[in-house]
């Protein structure tokens, strides 16, 4: 009877909401993940930041909280990409590389003594 995807959707968020229990009840007969996000893109990415976790251990935190914890960390690709580039982290520019001439001076002892001139990558 519902010939349009926004019609089943929206019957689908009706029942959901009106009929929560019987709702639950088909999805786990049915074996569907009901999933909530618990922290959008920008949120999981500020928890990995704050502690200090790498890639790799991120999606293993991501990946047991959605199968222990049901509870799903959206990290969307497009929306780290936008993130990056609002920061002014460019994947397609090179780090820049150059050299520093750095000039050593030591203040020790009765006189100035100079080192060497020594020029220094970055």
């Amino acid at each position: 009877m519902l010939h349009t995807d926004v019609h089943q959707r929206g019957m689908l968020q009706y029942l959901a909401v009106t009929q929560p229990k019987a709702y639950l009840s088909v999805a786990q007969q049915k074996k569907i993940r009901v999933n909530t996000y618990v922290l959008n893109t920008p949120q999981t990415l500020a928890l990995g930041r704050l502690t200090g976790v790498n890639g790799t251990q991120m999606s293993k935190m991501r990946s047991f909280l959605k199968n222990i914890g049901n509870a799903d960390l959206k990290l969307s690709k497009k929306e780290i990409d936008r993130i990056d580039h609002d920061v002014g982290i460019h994947k397609c520019t090179p780090p820049p590389f150059n050299t520093f001439t750095l000039e050593w001076s030591t203040t020790s002892g009765k006189s100035n003594e100079k080192k060497l001139l020594e020029p220094c990558s970055y």
